[in-house]
């Protein structure tokens, strides 16, 4: 097949450009970078923005599948649908698990929702839902994955284009500019040779759903086949979910180390007023309808997915984060249990 990628070289839809290569298809890729002298792709330069400006020359590719890795907005969906109405092209499109409403109430400190969540669970009912969060950020300002999604699917409703949209998890592995806002928080240390992590007693419970990236582009270049996934909506993560606990402790397996957990109330270890107050921050997602519709299994099991991001992190630690204060750490750590142990009340004794 012929895959038109707009993006191709960012954090999950390179992988799709590798994994779409490795199975035989011809990739060519849409986007604004300039071109590697040894990339094994072809390219059109342009902006996603600039869809409809470039609609012809993206039309004359007669693409077979187009995969949208950076659609964001409404407007977006809108200049999708303009270039490649009708061409009978399949848009395979990248979503967010931060349309439901239990992803953005949580972010404003409220629980809403049962879990785990699927593809039928409420959709956060804020619209352009980072406005508030990032007032500031003009990159988000009409972010807003809903309309986009609405857009398209109202597009293949008429019979205008063949879209499907697939909402992706907090994605981790090699390459994640997200590092320290994923695992950064364990692998910093890991790095660094300090064996003391310190959590917080609720934090270290925390459960969110994860997807490693290549299993993640996996599923969409899985997906170029399989027709029965048109007009729908897909959640793509991992089937199991573990605590924050538990992710420290298979990276340190995998490191050959034995932590020394400190644990202390939230309230010591958090410095947001805000984070301290909010509620437990849950988001289980049930990803199976993709695997009941087409059979796909995740091709890089858990044991490798963490052992790679593991060697890249160590390789590459500018991208864990800013070096903690390991010293007022374990100053914190001394304070608080001196403060428990005041606290004791006094041994009994009979007389």
């Amino acid at each position: 097949m012929k895959v038109l990628i707009i993006g191709g070289t960012g954090f999950i839809s390179g992988e799709i450009a590798r994994l779409a290569t490795e199975a035989g298809h011809e990739v060519v890729l849409y986007n604004r970078g300039e071109a590697s002298p040894d990339s094994p792709y072809r390219a059109l330069r342009g902006d996603r923005n600039d869809l409809v400006a470039h609609a012809d020359a993206l039309r004359a590719e007669r693409a077979d599948i187009v995969v949208h890795a950076i659609a964001g907005t409404e407007q977006h969906a809108h200049d999708a649908v303009t270039a490649f109405r009708g061409t009978g092209a399949r848009l395979l499109v990248l979503g967010s698990m931060d349309v439901y409403d239990a992803f953005q109430a949580a972010n404003r400190g409220r629980e809403v929702a049962d879990h785990p969540l699927d593809e039928a669970s409420a959709l956060t009912p804020i619209r352009y839902y980072y406005r508030d969060l990032m007032p500031g950020d003009a990159k988000r300002a009409d972010y807003d994955k809903n309309l986009m999604t609405d857009v398209l699917l109202a597009a293949h409703a008429r019979g205008e284009i063949r879209a499907s949209v697939f909402r992706c998890p907090m994605v981790y592995g090699p390459r994640d500019k997200q590092f320290a806002g994923r695992h950064g928080y364990v692998l910093r240390r890991l790095a660094d040779g300090h064996k003391r992590l310190v959590m917080g007693l609720q934090d270290q419970g925390r459960l969110w759903t994860f997807g490693y990236v290549t299993n993640i582009a996996a599923a969409i270049v899985h997906a170029f086949d399989q027709p029965v996934v048109d007009g729908r909506i897909y959640n793509i993560a991992e089937r199991t979910w573990r605590t924050k606990r538990r992710w420290a402790e298979l990276y340190a397996q995998a490191a050959g180390v034995e932590l020394e957990y400190q644990l202390l109330p939230d309230e010591l270890v958090e410095q947001d007023a805000e984070a301290r107050n909010a509620p437990p921050m849950h988001l289980i997602i049930d990803s199976s309808r993709y695997a009941a519709d087409t059979g796909f299994t995740d091709p890089i099991p858990l044991a490798s997915c963490i052992q790679r991001t593991l060697d890249w992190a160590m390789a590459h630690p500018d991208v864990l984060g800013p070096l903690p204060d390991y010293a007022a750490e374990d100053r914190l750590v001394a304070a608080y249990a001196d403060a428990m142990a005041r606290l004791a009340p006094a041994p009994t004794t009979i007389s």
